[in-house]
């Protein structure tokens, strides 16, 4: 029903036609291509069957499609009855068919036989595809959570009013896609949710079975269509498989699913709402009966099916009228091009010759081309390697010597150093000693000085002690002697006891200073020891650090990420591969485990200038920033964590900042992985490295030339420049700097760790040889500060004794200054006289002086060996400084040739070097032309072979040849080769004086005169002559074939206008078989409860009238005068009748349809429901009742024992449900 006019191929139709297409893709559609089977082949649902002559349409399925039609046949469509299928027909035989007609059958026997079939009963089986299995609720309507599940044929659901029947219903209309205004209850789904909720859940189940089953293989036996409706907006519809895994979601994909099954929700045929069942036979009037009735039927959609067949059926009669007139026009301009034809037979010699040219030239050009490449090989093959071996062997010569050079220059200079440090040595030495002369000098002239003065006063004290005495002698007497006796022994008792003293305190004096300069020497020592204590210690440290750099190159080997970072590094990036959800982007590090290198010899410079970034990660968020810090601690791993947004695009350096492709940078020296991780580390590594700006060069001295080029720094804000050996120029302010490389840098990125793996075993090496150097040196301090220690102890002993002998010294001297004190007083005492006085207190003095004067002839001495010592140090330092400087000057003059002769080593290096790159750039170029020969060879072959073989083109170059040789070219005569006056043809023919006269430029030239004289006789034709012959020969095909298309087109259009007007008599006969099926179906329903009835369908004017005749009473054709239980029935009657003739759905569902029917009309119509159902076992029937369910079981005694009708067990399902409560189910 829902298929009328099939779709018409576009190949069958002439050239340029285009037809208006429906949406969906197809023709003449309904509401699902994939419901047409189940549409067209149910004969009880459309009552004839197909092979009746009305009513039924074969099904699209069983035509063959046109466009696998054998070449040389047509589809032909043959319309009627069974014959409505396609053929496939010989062309020959194809313009005499045009209609094939059918038999007609009396619609009378079709009605009967469509009886006949309807009521045969069909077997119980299974659920069929598309029945409902089971609904749930939650938070629906007044349904907090409810399940309910159903049978496969009759399913009868009981409860009183407010128990939520007519909700589960309403859930089910709304899972299957009906609006809700189509349901009665709100005008949107919102309004669908419980009261309070924040959202409503419906999940329909159904049965996915049997041969009309729905994607079975992906979907399984069961389908679950879920839908999720919010309290406020939003929501989503899902479909489910049997596992409960989702695989469709959306509305469109619930259409398809309904359309596959034929299920229309909101067709009351399918779901008959409570609200339709109370009032539908009485408040709707006849033309929406009518409505209701054709949308039931579909045949407002077949209706459309007709009307756009007809449109495009016009569409392409009025394409075949204008393939009319194209195909006149095609003829003439046929006719014109086959007599410009003629005008081009006569250059067919121009045309051999042309040929010949054609064929040596291309040829020609091959040997041409072969011969360069020859020449080109022969270079790269013998030349160009040649001389770059004999650059790169200079350069090495030059670089292994200048690198003696500089071993022997730091060898000088390390020595000047020492001579440096040596001249200022001694002339501080000198200096210091000409202090100390000086001071010493000044103090022995002090000393001298003193010592005359006190010698000079001692004779005058004794001169006057002795006249005095001399004089008192006369005088005295024998007891003045002997006081003068006691006097001067008293006298002399004090001078030895302060002589005594006096040397005392010189050993005092000595030992201190004996104590003070072993103090110095031991506190030196000990400072010694301590220095050489701390430089041991560094070398152990120095060791380990070997050590663990060896172990660490050695576990770099076999695990390639611990070169930066270590162990910890690669225990974090495995934490990272065992926990990938903890982030939501992947870290990226260690970053130097991600890149590598072009070439390892900028290992060592690219480590120095970007080494601190290479143990960092890369994180998207700062989430993922903390997650990694976390595993970084658990890890002990210390590296940086950079936060980076991943999704940023790649840096681009603007034209102007880029360096030239010749001057490498750090970014041109790397190589980075390839997609968004390479971009990612590309960014930071600019943002942070700036490796854009940081260039390389080869030695330091090619770094410090590219420095000073301050136009090329400033013009690409070049930051520093490295050299391959590790050295970083770079300028502070107007000053240039080298930097001197780092010996325990490791290059990491190195692709080969043996050379830095032998750097470690040697710095290991020169370690251990340093530690053991330094630990004897320790020792040798260690022994030289133990006798230091000895020496201070035994010094501070000498002190001691000699302070207790000072001590005891001074007490004897103190005694006897004592004694001569009495002994002076008892003198004064006697004397009387002022002389003896005097002469006393002189001899006091006398004796005081005599001490001093001796102290200071000590102190005299004393200081004379000094200066004779420093005098005797001073000659020498001196006598040292000349031989110093001598060596200074002989190791500079070495260190000025050294230097000479390195700068002539590093320029032939430099012009070694700036050959092999000529050398290697010119190999290039020559590989580049090589290239482009070899691709111009292949394309020469490739051109050459299409226009012929070599042996042709061989055999073209001897024609040529000969022609040459003879003088003579392309024979075109005083005449054209039309017979018309024609050009002399010398010009034509090559120089045969020349040097090559069949060369590639001059084939060339005589092909371009050629050509042209070709061209000008093909211009006074309009076209050239072989293109002129192609037009022809296509256009012939062209008309021949749009002669066979418009017979085709005559032949289609002719069958689809017979095709049309067949399809609408059949339409007609369906529609008047329905109306008569409908008619006698709701007559027989009413008649079971001893009523009558009739329905009446007038298609012209779209009216549905029902009248009724109650038994007992008049005819009623106004519903509203029956009673309430009667318009019930009526209802009831019709919907069953309508649901018998065209309803396809795989279930239909009543609610409240007995609600104002008495006990005997109830009784009567539950009866024929269960008889309606018995007959269609094949579709399921769900009804709604707030009544209890007592006459069920009459009416099913009542089918027993008048239909002898007996339901299969299972066949009948009683569902009895509450009023809804929380957790109830």
């Amino acid at each position: 029903m829902r298929e009328v006019l099939g779709p018409v191929d576009n190949q069958t139709m002439p050239p340029g036609t285009q037809l208006p297409s429906p949406p969906g893709g197809g023709m003449c559609r309904g509401p699902s291509t994939r419901s047409r089977r189940k549409t067209m082949t149910s004969p009880r649902r459309l009552g004839p069957s197909p092979g009746t002559g009305h009513g039924g349409v074969e099904p699209l399925a069983s035509q063959p499609d046109p466009k696998r039609a054998r070449p040389g046949s047509e589809v032909t469509i043959l319309v009627g009855g069974d014959e409505n299928r396609a053929v496939e027909e010989p062309a020959a035989t194809r313009d005499a068919q045009s209609d094939v007609e059918e038999p007609e059958v009396a619609e009378e026997e079709q009605v009967e036989q469509a009886q006949v079939e309807a009521e045969a009963p069909l077997p119980s089986g299974q659920a069929r595809a598309g029945q409902v299995a089971t609904i749930t609720l939650v938070n629906f309507m007044c349904h907090e959570h409810l399940t309910m599940d159903f049978g496969p044929n009759v399913t009868f659901i009981s409860g009183s009013n407010g128990s939520g029947k007519s909700a589960a219903l309403t859930a089910l209309q709304c899972c299957l896609g009906a609006r809700a205004r189509d349901t009665g209850r709100f005008k949107s789904v919102h309004g669908f949710v419980k009261h309070g909720m924040p959202y409503a859940l419906v999940s329909v189940t159904l049965c996915n079975e049997g041969p009309d089953a729905y994607r079975a293989e992906e979907l399984g036996p069961r389908i679950t269509i879920e839908r999720r409706i919010n309290s406020g907006t939003g929501g989503h519809i899902k479909i489910r498989d049997a596992q409960g895994r989702e695989r469709m979601s959306g509305a469109k994909e619930v259409t398809a699913l309904m359309d596959h099954f034929c299920i229309n929700a909101a067709n009351p045929v399918v779901v008959l709402t409570q609200d339709l069942a109370r009032g539908f036979a009485g408040q709707a009037s006849e033309g929406a009966k009518f409505q209701f009735f054709e949308e039931a039927m579909h045949f407002q959609e077949i209706g459309a099916n007709l009307r756009l067949a007809n449109e495009r059926l016009e569409c392409m009669l009025a394409a075949n009228k204008g393939d009319e007139a194209g195909l006149q026009g095609a003829e003439a301009d046929l006719g014109a091009k086959k007599s410009r034809l003629e005008l081009l037979r006569g250059v067919e010699a121009w045309r051999a010759t042309h040929v010949k040219l054609a064929k040596g030239l291309v040829w020609k050009a091959v040997a041409e081309t072969e011969a360069d490449i020859q020449e080109v090989e022969r270079d790269l093959a013998t030349t160009f390697p040649e001389s770059a071996e004999q650059a790169r062997a200079d350069a090495k010569a030059a670089c292994a010597r200048k690198d003696e050079l500089d071993v022997a220059i730091s060898r000088e200079e390390a020595k000047v150093n020492d001579l440096k440090e040596a001249i200022e040595g001694v002339t501080q030495t000198v200096q210091a000693l000409r202090a100390k002369k000086a001071a010493g000098v000044q103090e022995l002239s002090s000393a001298r000085a003193d010592l005359r003065r006190l010698e000079g006063e001692l004779a005058g004290m004794r001169s006057e002690h002795q006249s005095m005495a001399e004089a008192i002698s006369e005088v005295d007497g024998r007891g003045a002697a002997e006081q003068r006796a006691r006097l001067e022994r008293s006298g002399a008792a004090v001078r030895a006891a302060e002589l005594e003293a006096e040397a005392a305190c010189a050993a005092v004096a000595t030992h201190r200073l004996s104590m003070q300069e072993g103090a110095a020497r031991h506190e030196a020592a000990r400072a010694a020891q301590q220095a050489a204590t701390r430089a041991a210690v560094r070398a152990e440290r120095g060791v380990g650090a070997a050590e663990d750099a060896l172990r660490a190159l050695g576990q770099a080997r076999r695990d390639p990420v611990q070169r930066f970072g270590g162990a910890a590094a690669a225990q974090v990036r495995r934490a990272i591969e065992a926990a990938p959800r903890s982030f939501a982007r992947r870290p990226i590090g260690p970053v130097g485990a991600a890149l590598a290198l072009n070439d390892d010899v900028w290992a060592l410079a690219v480590e120095c200038a970007i080494g601190r970034t290479l143990p960092n990660f890369l994180v998207h968020s700062h989430e993922d920033a903390r997650a990694l810090r976390t595993l970084m601690t658990r890890c002990n791993c210390r590296a940086t964590v950079i936060v980076y947004n991943f999704d940023h695009p790649p840096h681009v350096v603007p034209a102007h900042l880029a360096a030239a492709p010749d001057v490498l940078t750090v970014e041109r020296a790397l190589v980075f992985p390839p997609g968004a991780e390479g971009s990612v580390l590309r960014n930071v590594l600019m943002d942070h490295q700036n490796i854009e700006r940081v260039v390389l060069e080869r030695t330091a001295d090619d770094a410090l030339r590219r420095m000073r080029d301050l136009a090329f720094m400033r013009r690409h804000q070049i930051t520093s420049v490295w050299s391959a050996g590790g050295h970083q120029a770079y300028l502070r302010g107007s000053n240039e700097v080298l930097t001197a490389p780092n010996r325990r840098l490791v290059p990491s990125l190195a692709r080969d760790t043996s050379q830095a793996e032998a750097m470690a075993q040697q710095d290991l090496a020169e370690a251990r040889a340093q530690l053991e150097q330094q630990r004897a040196e320790e020792r040798r301090l260690a022994s030289e500060a133990a006798a230091c220690a000895a020496l201070r102890h035994q010094a501070e002993a000498g002190m001691q004794q000699a302070r207790e002998h000072l001590s005891q010294l001074e007490q004897g001297l103190a005694d006897a200054r004592t004694q001569a004190e009495a002994v002076r007083e008892e003198a004064v005492a006697g004397e009387n006289d002022s002389h003896a006085k005097r002469l006393a207190e002189l001899a006091g003095d006398i004796a005081s002086s005599a001490v001093q004067a001796e102290a200071r002839r000590d102190a005299v001495a004393r200081l004379e060996a000094a200066q004779a010592e420093l005098e005797a140090r001073w000659q020498e330092a001196q006598g040292a400084a000349p031989a110093s400087a001598r060596e200074l000057e002989k190791a500079q003059t070495v260190i000025e040739d050294c230097a000479r002769e390195r700068a002539l080593c590093h320029e032939k290096e430099t012009e070694a070097w700036a050959h092999l790159d000529q050398v290697e750039q010119s190999s290039e170029r020559a590989q580049a032309v090589l290239d482009q020969l070899e691709a111009v060879l292949i394309q020469q072959l490739a051109s050459a072979e299409r226009v012929c073989p070599l042996a042709e083109g061989e055999a073209a170059l001897e024609a040529l040849t000969r022609e040459v040789g003879e003088g003579g070219g392309p024979n075109l005569g005083a005449r054209g080769g039309d017979g018309r006056p024609g050009e002399a043809t010398d010009s034509a023919v090559p120089d045969p004086t020349a040097a090559d006269p069949l060369s590639t430029r001059a084939l060339l030239a005589w092909l371009t005169q050629l050509s042209a004289r070709i061209a000008r006789r093909e211009r006074e034709a309009g076209a050239a002559l072989g293109d002129l012959q192609l037009e022809v020969t296509r256009g012939e095909r062209r008309l021949a074939a749009m002669r066979g298309a418009h017979a085709r087109s005559d032949a289609m259009c002719s069958l689809l206008r017979a095709s049309a007007r067949e399809r609408v008599k059949k339409l007609r006969r369906l529609q008047r078989s329905v109306a008569t099926l409908l008619d006698r179906h709701f007559g027989s329903y009413l008649g079971m409860r001893g009523h009558a009835g009739s329905v009446t369908v007038d298609y012209e004017t779209r009216r549905l009238r029902m009248e009724v005749h109650i038994a007992g009473g008049a005819r009623v054709t106004d519903m509203n005068a029956l009673s309430g239980g009667e318009r019930s029935i009526a209802t009831v009657c019709l919907i069953m009748a309508m649901g018998y003739v065209g309803q396809g759905a795989p279930f239909s569902c009543m609610d409240e349809f007995d609600v104002f029917m008495d006990a005997i009309n109830r009784r009567v119509a539950l009866q024929f429901l269960l008889e309606f159902a018995y007959k269609f076992q094949d579709r399921q029937f769900i009804y709604l009742t707030p009544q209890d369910l007592t006459a069920l079981h009459e009416a099913e005694e009542n089918l027993v024992a008048t239909k002898k009708i007996s339901l299969p067990p299972g066949f009948l399902r009683t569902v009895r449900m509450r009023a809804p409560r929380s957790e109830a189910s």
